[in-house]
């Protein structure tokens, strides 16, 4: 009897380390390049597009990056009335907030974001395919020439991967060097109007055409694109900024509530047979 009471402390104890589950699949945004620029949320079954919010506080928007850290949507190539910028974007009211006039350059493409270093990556096309860092207060440091074109960048947070996508083909670049490795070819062409967005939830990587505006899952193995739908059946929308707002993991409560009265059931009914034994 005590090793089926201690057999069941230590399947209880052990349940109770797999208690947190996902939701569900994170939100899809994208933003367009336009005038003054539109965010929009996208279906990931469908890839049908709806219109959020359009952007104020600036002019317009031409060959976006879009990222969220923390909750809060980051964009690049947002043209103010001196300079193209990065910023934040407020999704209820569209405000965008200028940052830093990417280091002078007027071709930051992409944009992504590693969660745990708190920074984002960016590629300056202006100085060569230079991949810079960037703080959320907008510090920028030079890293490396990934060696390509690249119009859109996607941070996989579960493996620490960077991705990076550019006239039609998926490449790794390292975050040390810059470098960036060929994966394959995703099949299509895009050119640099692209968004990459990797859902950690799904542990998917999306990918928007800007020019034919339609959205695709993507293979990090082989690099092939899997068309999942359009974004607009009326007409070509112009987003080639990409971005996945992901769920928060959170505890399950039921199954957790049910394995702590296991133990405690446990516990009790193995103290009575201790108290039991010694009498």
């Amino acid at each position: 009897m005590t090793r089926s009471f201690g057999g069941s402390l230590l399947f209880a104890a052990a349940m109770l380390g797999f208690s947190s589950v996902p939701v569900s699949a994170g939100v899809i945004y994208g933003l367009s390049s336009s005038t003054p620029g539109t965010v929009y949320t996208i279906d990931a079954a469908t890839g049908a597009a709806t219109p959020v919010v359009s952007l104020t506080g600036n002019d317009d928007t031409s060959m976006v990056g879009l990222e969220f850290l923390n909750g809060t949507l980051y964009a690049t190539d947002v043209f103010t009335p001196s300079s193209y910028t990065f910023g934040t974007i407020d999704l209820g009211t569209g405000a965008f907030t200028p940052i830093n006039d990417q280091g002078g350059s007027f071709n930051w493409w992409s944009l992504a974001a590693d969660p745990t270093a708190g920074l984002f990556y960016a590629v300056d096309f202006d100085a060569g395919n230079n991949l810079v860092s960037v703080t959320p207060g907008g510090v920028i440091t030079g890293i490396g020439f990934t060696g390509v074109d690249i119009g859109g960048l996607a941070f996989d947070s579960l493996n620490g991967i960077l991705y990076g996508v550019g006239n039609g083909d998926l490449y790794t670049i390292d975050v040390a060097t810059g470098l960036a490795t060929l994966v394959g070819s995703t099949g299509a062409t895009f050119g640099f109007r692209v968004g990459l967005a990797y859902d950690p939830d799904t542990a998917t990587l999306f990918l928007n055409g800007g020019d034919n505006d339609s959205l695709y899952t993507v293979n990090t193995a082989t690099g092939l694109a899997t068309v999942v739908g359009p974004s607009s059946a009326a007409g070509i929308l112009d987003i080639d900024g990409l971005a996945v707002l992901p769920n928060a993991t959170t505890e399950s409560p039921e199954p957790r509530s049910l394995l702590l009265a296991a133990l405690g059931g446990a516990l009790l009914l193995l103290k009575r047979r201790r108290q039991s034994s010694s009498i």
